[in-house]
């Protein structure tokens, strides 16, 4: 299994959250800030099915009705300024229970 992660010479590992049994949250951020629509934010929750422990689309997963909720809005909050520094203008934030997973620029 090692050999077959690492074939293209680095391996990514990361903690297992017991949130993530719940799926992510994706919110959607512009210039820095928590993109909204309206009163809601820009966010979608993925949530895994079957038997599969990832929760992305492309592997299974569904999309759910997310609540962005203070924790999300801090996570945020805290990148903001290093998006802004470095340009990046529109980013998914991953987040899973209080933790970010990823940054996806769009």
């Amino acid at each position: 299994m090692i050999d077959a992660v690492s074939r293209d010479g680095f391996v990514i590992a990361q903690e297992y959250l017991p949130a993530a049994e719940q799926g992510d949250m994706r919110l959607f951020v512009m210039n820095g800030r928590p993109l909204r629509v309206g009163t809601k934010h820009a966010a979608f929750r993925r949530v895994r099915s079957g038997g599969d422990m990832r929760s992305n689309i492309p592997a299974g997963g569904t999309k759910a009705a997310a609540q962005v909720d203070n924790i999300a809005l801090h996570i945020a909050k805290i990148v903001r300024p290093k998006l802004v520094q470095d340009g990046i203008f529109l980013v998914g934030l991953d987040i899973v229970g209080d933790k970010l997973m990823e940054l996806r620029q769009i």
